[in-house]
């Protein structure tokens, strides 16, 4: 369990058997629910007095405690404690945005005295994120599987309510996000249907804003939305169910080889494309990150082109920036490093031991998609790993790779340091645990009816049974559907689910609109033959030379391919990206184009489209700017697939095709990536000369390489916010280039102190992209970084003509932001016409009005052309503090 500090809370003066918990969330503080210190003579959650004094129990300690305060409508009371329990963590509190579905666990004591080992837990699932209970009062309602089968949630009220995100890094809980306050009981005080509710801590917040600075800043760190939509795709979501099953005998494996005491530290996965690797080790670190141990740690980055994770600096950050916050390090010391400097800094956090003596596994997904650079036996050396560090990776079985020993050898792992764990085919059974997970489920007959079935057309194949299990869950008429199956004729696999669905499509095709198979056709080769995500401008660019014209014919067939394309994005925008949803219906297509012989049109195509770009950004900066995403980003790429000469790689080394990086892409440094491939043929012809007793001819271009990465570590580095605002003010740099630079930034006080300097400098078609920014910084509770980033905000809508847009935006931020109110009113202030800045003024002063007297007088003294002089208060009664403050802001 975890070493955190909830104990039981028992009043002064309570009769024997009183039931409740409380949290530490600091040295000083501690919360718990009101109703917890009512005493029997109160009346419940509202009624009664609450105890001023009592003790908190602990597994080995004990911890009195004094009421600092309460609130009757929250259900919750803030302790404030002496002696905080030694050994024990404190919970720190996470005021987060909660989605339906999202797993939580409730931490508290049970009913009976509290001895070692009592503390208790229930796993619940967000039922509602924005509930409300007694009249309008803000509640989490929850949903508990146990406590519907009858687990007593009885001493659980005033404990803790869990939550971790894919984002969050490191060993323990994650955070408190609310606090247990009633279940609705049964007669056995078990909960009614399993529901109980929760205050949520950002009303907890709201109360009592000091308690903001026990909510630790949420790092921004690398890739982090790239991960959680590769968790929401393999995991599904609230509205997108994904079944899952018959995997539980590797499940077992991966958690015995982790808790092993003399296991070996490394994991490797292995099956063809499609087995299921990506969703079995999703599953398994979803398990991991909920389960209630603080004694193990785990790290989850897939590598993925699909999902825009796939070049080496963006897989090496991704990890080396977690791996830094969990050993309580800056992951923003690495964010301009090179990728061999990624490379040795990963090294050096798997040879430290896992934190608190525990468990710590890195788990690396689809090894075999790495994109521009590959595995090699100095990447992850298990004879160098700390004391309790584990590794697991999957990858794909290749031509070139055929069997787990040849990753074992690509990766220098022994048989002695791995365990290596292949993926067979589901079987029968399998295929009926997968069916019992569907939603709504089907009844026992239709399963004993579904499961041969299944398994015949799919051959046991993952891939294939999780595209059948999700047009089963959607149909209409689910008999019907397993009928018609049930006669599907030879081929099986993908290959028979492929002709029937291209049957069925023909049957919808007919008539008048037969030409939009071909239409579909053409966008399911395009997307198959491109290296990664592409957005939808430069989808319908290159659409065009297949005859699809235009936007609305994109749109169609792309619905018609439906769950086979992943979107980034839920709305359409000329910058929402589309990719295959798995690599093997990219092969699958790739095979049947090369069946036709028309393969080799759709790879020149984009071959064509990366030299035109090439020779069209050599022309100068203007075309540059007018290049398209999708060729800068991945002809490097695409060049590679097509083994061209070290002397055609050689030409995206250049500065010219470095700017076409930075004014098309959103990335720094992203051209290394073609500068390594570039130096990787040169140094295989190299090797190939010597090899064949020949002179190494391709040294100059080595050397110009290595010189290219120093080069752009160097000037990464002397990169800061003063000279990105400078470059944009000069229109050296695009708004989406000093954007980018913002976005990168991990710290959050560090992109809201660059968004002051940035923002003002941008032009009117930044607004949307600047307020996203400013929301987020907000959502890391960060107030200083809010400040921040509130006063570069307004100064840019001040700024492009928009001063109603700016004076508007103030108001609606929360109270605890109100400094941010404060500081970028006063910035506006400064720079407004004398109309607008009175009614500015007249806001401050009601805001200073309610403040404590320091901060009122200083908000005042900032105004401009604003002087408040020290005055003697006149003779009489003595005033109050904030009757002295008062009169000083009407003297103001």
């Amino acid at each position: 369990m975890f070493s955190i500090a909830v104990g039981r809370l028992v009043p002064d003066d309570a009769p024997a058997g009183w039931v409740g918990s409380a949290f530490v969330i600091s040295g000083e503080y501690a919360l718990t629910a009101r109703h917890v210190l009512c005493l029997p003579s109160g009346s419940g959650a509202s009624g009664g007095q609450p105890a001023a004094t009592g003790r908190l129990f602990f597994a080995d300690t004990t911890t009195p405690f004094e009421l600092e305060d309460h609130d009757v409508d929250l259900d919750v009371a803030l302790l404030r404690i002496t002696l905080p329990p030694v050994n024990l963590r404190s919970i720190p509190l996470g005021a987060l945005r909660f989605h339906t579905d999202d797993s939580v666990l409730a931490v508290g004591w049970p009913l009976v005295r509290p001895s070692s080992g009592d503390l208790d837990h229930v796993r619940a699932v967000v039922d509602s994120p924005d509930a409300t209970i007694f009249g309008g009062v803000p509640t989490l309602k929850l949903h508990s599987p146990e406590a519907a089968a009858g687990k007593a949630l009885q001493g659980l009220s005033g404990g803790p309510v869990l939550f971790r995100t894919s984002a969050d890094v490191g060993t323990g809980p994650g955070f408190a996000v609310g606090i247990v306050r009633w279940n609705p009981p049964r007669p056995d005080g078990t909960a009614l249907g399993g529901a109980f509710y929760a205050t949520p801590v950002d009303a907890v917040t709201k109360r009592w804003p000091d308690l903001l600075r026990c909510v630790p800043p949420r790092r921004n760190l690398p890739s982090t939305s790239k991960i959680e939509q590769f968790l929401a795709d393999q995991l599904g979501t609230a509205v997108d169910h994904r079944p899952f099953g018959g995997r539980g005998a590797e499940l077992s494996r991966l958690d015995a080889w982790l808790r092993s005491a003399d296991g070996p530290p490394c994991m490797l996965v292995t099956a063809p494309s499609g087995a299921g690797k990506s969703t079995l080790l999703a599953r398994w670190w979803q398990q991991l990150a909920n389960t209630p141990s603080d004694e193990e740690a785990s790290l989850f980055v897939p590598i993925s082109a699909r999902y825009d994770i796939g070049g080496a600096d963006a897989v090496l950050q991704a990890a080396v920036a977690r791996l830094a916050l969990l050993h309580d390090e800056d992951p923003m010391a690495t964010q301009a490093a090179s990728v061999d400097r990624l490379r040795e800094r990963l090294a050096d956090y798997l040879a430290l031991p896992a934190p608190h003596q525990g468990q710590l596994v890195l788990v690396l997904d689809g090894l075999d998609e790495c994109l521009g650079w590959g595995v090699s036996k100095t990447l992850l050396r298990p004879t160098s790993f700390g004391s309790g560090v584990h590794v697991a990776v999957s990858a794909r079985l290749t031509g070139q790779r055929p069997d787990a020993k040849a990753w074992r050898d690509a990766l220098g792992w022994s048989s002695g340091n791995t365990e290596s764990l292949p993926l067979l085919p589901l079987t029968e059974d399998g295929v009926g645990a997968a069916l019992r997970t569907l939603e709504p489920p089907l009844d026992e007959t239709t399963q004993d009816q579904a499961r041969p079935i299944l398994h015949q057309v799919t051959q046991g194949d993952a891939l294939v049974l999780g595209l059948y299990l999700q047009e089963l869950q959607d149909a209409s008429d689910r008999p019907a559907w397993l009928a018609d199956l049930e006669h599907l004729p030879a081929p099986y696999g993908l290959d028979g689910y492929m002709q029937r669905w291209w049957a069925g499509q023909e049957l919808l095709w007919e008539g008048p609109i037969a030409s939009k198979g071909a239409r579909v056709g053409q966008l399911y080769s395009l997307l198959a033959c491109a290296l990664g995500p592409i957005r939808r401008l430069d989808l319908l660019w290159i659409a065009k030379r297949f005859e699809l014209s235009g936007g609305d014919e994109l749109t169609a067939a792309l619905s018609d391919l439906g769950r086979w394309v992943i979107a980034d994005s839920a709305k359409t925008t000329p910058d929402t990206t589309y990719a295959l949803s798995h690599p093997r219906l990219a092969e699958h297509r790739r095979g049947e184009l090369a069946r036709d012989g028309e393969l080799s049109t759709y790879d020149e195509a984009y071959l064509s489209w990366g030299r035109t770009t090439l020779q069209a950004v050599q022309q100068g900066p203007e075309a540059a700017r007018a290049a398209h995403t999708y060729p800068v980003r991945f002809y490097g790429a695409h060049l590679e697939r097509a083994h061209a000469s070290a002397a055609e790689l050689f030409t995206l080394v250049g500065a010219d095709w470095g700017a076409a990086w930075e004014f098309a892409t959103e990335e720094f440094q992203g051209h290394l990536g073609d500068v390594r491939r570039a130096f990787r043929a040169a140094e295989a012809e190299n090797d190939d000369a010597i090899a064949s007793g020949r002179m190494a001819t391709r040294l100059p271009e080595q050397i110009a390489c290595q010189v290219a990465m120093v080069d752009a570590s160097v000037n990464a580095a002397l990169i800061t916010p003063g000279l990105v605002a400078q470059l944009r003010h000069h229109d050296l740099w695009t708004d989406r280039q000093a954007l980018a630079y913002v976005q990168s930034l991990t710290s959050p006080y560090e992109r809201g102190h660059a968004l002051r300097l940035v923002a003002p400098e941008l032009s009117r078609a930044a607004n949307e992209h600047v307020a996203v920014l400013c929301t987020a910084l907000q959502e890391e509770s960060e107030p200083e970084a809010v400040v921040e980033a509130m006063v570069g905000y307004v100064l840019h809508l001040a700024g492009t003509g928009q001063v109603d847009r700016a004076l508007a935006v103030l108001p609606t931020l929360p109270y605890e932001f109100q400094q941010a109110h404060v500081a970028a009113a006063l910035e506006l202030a400064r720079v407004l016409k004398s109309d607008t800045r009175t009614h500015l003024v007249r806001t401050l002063f009601a805001i200073a009005a309610s403040e404590p007297p320091a901060r009122a007088l200083g908000i005042v003294r900032s105004m401009p052309g604003q002087a408040v002089p020290a005055r003697r208060p006149r003779r009489g009664t003595p005033r109050t503090p904030g009757q002295r403050s008062a009169r000083r802001v009407d003297q103001g």
